[in-house]
């Protein structure tokens, strides 16, 4: 078999008219059975000669120029200009000497355009492309990126993203391996870019891929690439035409101020200089660009003409990769916030329109005439200031490439020249200093670190890992300093770090904890996110402490959950710890600061952003495995310890150390304070009645005082609540709903913040209680609040809140006098500990309520929850609560509640018991137990499991539901979003429990030997405007509600999402044997 092989001598090439043809910079071309619709249709004048070669032939010459190893082919390469490669997709010419390729239909084709470079790139050289045409009738634009596949063997497929075999192309907003995203938020928007905007794309010399748009480095997008690799070009929808950037055409010009400009400034001097005409009427509008980008290690300097004395402020200065050629200028750049602009305004930095940087060292409202103002951006890519000719440091780094210098003549600056300088002196150029260790220090730094943990070598990009991955530096800029452990953080193992090195210049600090995320050593893409805070993903999970707040997946869920980590100085050790019941545990300085975050996985790697002021850590910290730790752990369970908490029946720490309350001596004009201030009585009136507690309100120490005396003369009691504020501002007040910041107030049975009610129905009501009734304050874990009234949790009354928060009380009305509970030892613990501790000492003290903890049906609801066997990865205990006739009658008997917005009517599931079911966490970012609606949904034993698991609700396929459909759905066709058939709810229980719905079943409890009959049914939080409602399809009265409308009786919903499933509800009955 013979193939035929066309040969073209470069010696022979006529030179075309541009846009004529396709010229080729290699002396031969390949006829194969792909490319004659790529090269035969396109017009040459070409004197060629031509020849035949076997197969084998045909093979060995294709093989010859695939491979680069000789020395003449490398030479041959490095001396090629870089341009398009004539050998493109059917949709595409290349023009203009090969540094052009268009789309010449591109009103009808918007793919099969794509064009290779000419040649393999060099490591470190940028394959920059411009946009020279961009319509706006498809979808997508242009598509960057690198191929291994030689473009003379390439079957050219439609889009180059869809490529196989070696290709990473830079697509829509992420990444793409292999037809695979491999990053999905990359941080660039083709559809965004313009006629004259710039891309690029460059393997480095440790074979890391970076992009640019514009001149601006967009970090690494992935790692390992091979050595040889071509650019790739699509011209893919919006795309029409594009040309090579080629960079020493542009560095070749002198320097001169660029020909646009802002309105209110001149030109002159053949581009060397430029003046404001009105100096003295107008005082912006006068930003000038440099004709051309800096080169690194090129000073642009000015010396300043003329300067007015009519306006404050004076000359801007810097650098941008906006090019002047597209950009519409603003009155001041110093206002810009695009990215990649960097402004010296007085003696700050401001970078995009933000200031990020105060005090440096050069101040420019101080200049005069004649004084002289440079910058330069150094070879490591910091940028530098001059002041007649002496460098004033490094004002900020990671400065992109291709950066064009600025001057906007703000102010009391009228005019300026470029002078003759482009280098600074040999003394005053930029360098950076290495300290490089010697062979004793890396011994002992070895021998030191033989048992540490370790980071892992998947870091951001300007981390700098030492001393065998034990010491992280962040060697740039304030961002990019993400760092992860080596392995899997192990249970009740701490990580701990020390802070080695601090810079006060940047803001913010170092932020640390747990993700989900798995961190491999080969892993090939490295991370592009600035800061740990931007890290989401909806299948991973992060929990993070950053400041005092901690976050879940970027939501917050505590604040002020310690003083400031931004306090950090060198030497301070911050550790981090999984304890075994799930709990993301901070120590400070070996200080344990409680539980910040729970229910956090097994198999969690940590995660430590290096961030802001914080510029280095080394591990302290040492694995299990390690033989000294394990002899410390043996010496330390020898030694007795402590607890300095325990915790109590109700479910928080108790401080066992804690001091006593008081009543601070500052308060109300109405109040005396008794019995060594821990009594308040209000001697007159029925207001201006406001004590505050002495002290803030901690988690592990609730504050609890008892009703003393009540006053029938007057209607409504007492308000309770704690207030940021200080003793002195409450002194006066008539009322404490007159405080209106950082207030948080229970009156009657509503929650008040500042002033405003933003919660009805919350507890029982306060103006009920008799005198001996106990009331109790305490913030949980999370920071939430929660009023405890005769030893029963009321649930959380707020959430957030401040450090500190001081308990306050407001004798009110019938309410003339408190009393704060302590026990004999001046500590403060709630009824139940109180009855132990009795108990303990053989004086049981009667109490005229009983408590939750010792319900005998919460008991027996607990025996047959375990028969059921639900896992406990289900419940969250905290909603757990006891609707039994004792239980319920303790919080005031309420048979019906108002919840969601429009507020609907429902009843109280009395008799019923409820176990709290983990929530998702929109519950909290949507207020949905605030806003919507309360309903109840039936269920059988064996369909349990299964909403569980799947988190949704299963419709009732039978007679009645049919017939409610035709009031919920209608006729009309329902979107995706919506099921097929519809879930009915009900706002009246004993309505969902009954035999339709549920069905019963019989259980004998072990413990006891007796028969009871159980029923099922899920508390639900549903979505106003959802639902449907429709009257009682079952056709009896003993479900009827006097209270609840029978036509409202059924909702029916179909719409995805709308239903929020928070409560297991459980009903026993007893049955006798007969029965």
């Amino acid at each position: 078999m013979a193939v035929k092989v066309t040969i073209v001598d470069d010696q022979d090439v006529i030179e075309e008219e541009e846009g004529a043809g396709v010229s080729s910079s290699y002396g031969f071309l390949y006829s194969r059975s792909s490319l004659p619709s790529a090269t035969s249709s396109r017009r040459r004048s070409h004197i060629i000669r031509s020849r035949h070669y076997s197969e084998s032939e045909s093979d060995s010459v294709c093989s010859d120029h695939l491979s680069t190893n000789t020395s003449d082919t490398q030479t041959q390469v490095s001396r090629d200009p870089l341009t398009f490669h004539p050998v493109c997709g059917r949709n595409v010419d290349v023009i203009n000497r090969n540094k052009t390729a268009r789309r010449p239909n591109a009103m009808d084709e918007f793919n099969h355009a794509v064009v290779l470079s000419n040649r393999p790139l060099l490591p470190g050289e940028w394959f920059e492309i411009r946009l020279d045409k961009v319509i706006d009738k498809w979808a997508g634009s242009v598509e960057l990126g690198v191929t291994v596949h030689d473009p003379l063997c390439l079957d050219f497929p439609s889009v180059m993203s869809n490529m196989l075999g070696g290709t990473w192309m830079m697509t829509g907003n992420g990444i793409m391996y292999n037809n695979e995203t491999v990053i999905e938020d990359y941080g660039y928007r083709p559809d965004q870019m313009k006629a004259g905007d710039r891309v690029g794309v460059m393997r480095t010399k440790d074979g890391c891929l970076l992009f640019s748009v514009n001149g601006q480095n967009l970090g690494v997008a992935a790692v390992g690439i091979p050595e040889k690799i071509y650019g790739v070009l699509d011209l893919y929808g919006q795309a029409a035409e594009a040309s090579v950037v080629q960079a020493e055409e542009t560095y070749n010009l002198d320097l001169r101020f660029h020909n646009r400009h802002g309105s209110n400034c001149v030109v002159l001097n053949e581009g060397r200089s430029v003046s404001r005409p009105h100096p003295r009427e107008e005082f912006n509008d006068a930003v000038v660009m440099t004709s051309r980008p800096l080169r690194l290690n090129e000073l642009f300097e000015v010396v300043v003409d003329k300067m007015v004395d009519r306006w404050s402020g004076s000359l801007e200065c810097g650098v941008t990769t906006l090019n002047p050629d597209n950009l519409e200028f603003p009155s001041s750049m110093s206002d810009l916030s695009p990215p990649g602009t960097y402004i010296l305004s007085g003696c700050s930095i401001v970078q995009d329109g933000y200031m990020m940087r105060t005090r440096y060292n050069c101040d420019l409202e101080q200049i005069e005439t004649g004084s002289r103002i440079g910058m330069l951006v150094s070879s490591d890519r910091c940028l530098h200031f001059y002041l007649n000719g002496v460098d004033q440091g490094v004002a900020c780094s990671d400065i992109p490439d291709n950066v064009y210098g600025v001057i906007d003549l703000y102010g009391a600056c009228a005019g300026v020249s470029i002078t003759g300088s482009t280098a600074p002196s040999d003394s005053q150029s930029p360098a950076s200093i290495v300290t490089v260790p010697t062979t004793q220090q890396l011994n002992e730094q070895k021998a030191a670190s033989a048992h540490r943990h370790r980071f892992s070598k998947c870091c951001g990009r300007n981390i700098l890992l030492r001393n065998e991955n034990t010491t992280a530096t962040r060697t740039k800029n304030f961002d990019h300093g993400i760092v992860y452990s080596a392995d899997p953080v192990k249970t009740d193992e701490l990580f701990e770090i020390r802070i080695d090195q601090v810079a006060r210049q940047w803001s913010g600090s170092l932020v640390m904890g747990f993700t989900t995320q798995t961190v491999s050593e080969s892993q090939t893409i490295a991370i592009t996110q600035a800061t740990a805070l931007d890290l989401h993903s909806s299948t991973k999970k992060t929990w993070l402490i950053s400041g005092s707040t901690v976050t879940h997946n970027g939501e917050i869920i505590t604040e002020n959950y310690l003083p400031s980590l931004d306090r950090l100085e060198v030497g301070c050790k911050v550790g981090i710890k999984r304890c075994s019941d799930g709990t993301m545990h901070l120590y400070v300085n070996g200080e344990d600061l409680g539980v910040a975050a729970r229910h956090i996985p097994r198999n969690v790697f940590l995660i430590v952003d290096i961030y802001g002021s914080v510029e280095s850590v080394s591990i302290t910290s040492k694995t299990k495995n390690s033989r000294l730790q394990n002899e410390s752990h043996v010496i330390n369970e020898t030694l007795p310890v402590k607890p300095a908490f325990h915790t109590n029946e109700e479910g928080y720490d108790v401080d066992t150390k804690a001091k006593s309350y008081s009543f601070f001596t500052c308060v109300g004009r109405n109040i005396q304070l008794r019995n060594k201030d821990t009594a308040a009585c209000r001697v007159n009136g029925y207001n201006q009645a406001v004590v505050l507690v002495s002290k803030p309100l901690t988690a592990c120490s609730p504050f609890i005082f008892k009703v003393d005396k009540l006053n029938p003369k007057w209607t409504s009691s007492f308000v309770v609540g704690v207030t940021n504020q200080q003793a002195e501002s409450i002194s006066s007040l008539k009322s404490a709903l007159s405080l209106t910041k950082s207030t948080w107030l229970i009156k009657s049975n509503s929650v008040f913040h500042n002033g405003k009610k933003i919660e009805n129905n919350y507890c029982t009501d306060l103006n009920n209680l008799e005198v001996g009734s106990t009331i109790s304050l305490s913030i949980d874990n999370e920071r939430s609040l929660h009023l405890h009234i005769n030893g029963v949790d009321e649930g959380v009354a707020a959430k957030c809140m401040p450090d500190p928060c001081y308990p306050l009380i407001d004798l009110y009305g019938k309410c003339s006098q408190v009393s704060i509970v302590h026990d004999e030892d001046g500590r403060q613990f709630p009824k139940e500990d109180r009855e132990k501790a009795d108990m303990e000492n053989g004086i049981k003290e009667k109490t005229k309520v009983p408590t939750n903890t010792n319900c005998s049906y919460q008991q027996l609801c607990d025996r047959l929850r375990l028969c059921i066997s639900l896992p406990d990865e289900f419940f969250k205990s905290k909603f757990n609560k006891c609707f039994c006739d004792s239980c319920h009658s303790m919080r005031g008997g309420a048979t019906h509640k108002v919840r969601g917005s429009p507020g609907k009517e429902y009843t109280v599931p009395v008799g019923w018991y409820r176990f709290g079911l983990k929530v998702k966490p929109r519950v909290k970012s949507m207020k949905i137990f605030d806003n919507w609606n309360v309903a109840y949904n039936g269920v059988k034993i064996e369909a349990v499991r299964k909403i569980l698991d799947s988190g949704d609700l299963i419709s009732v396929a039978n007679d009645a539901v049919q017939q409610t459909v035709s009031f919920a759905a209608g006729d009309e066709k329902k979107p995706d979003r919506f099921e097929s058939v519809p879930v009915i709810l009900t706002p009246n229980l004993h309505y969902a429990s009954c035999h339709h719905f549920t069905q019963p079943v019989d259980y004998k409890d072990a413990k006891t030997g007796k028969l009871y009959q159980v029923k099922l049914a899920f508390e639900v939080c549903i979505k106003p405007g959802s639902f449907n409602v429709g009257p009682q399809t079952l056709d009896t009265n003993d479900l009827l509600d006097s209270k609840l409308n029978s036509n409202e009786m059924e909702w029916a919903t179909k719409e995805r999402g709308s239903v929020e499933i928070y409560g297991l509800l459980i009903q026993l009955t007893p049955l006798c044997k007969s029965s």
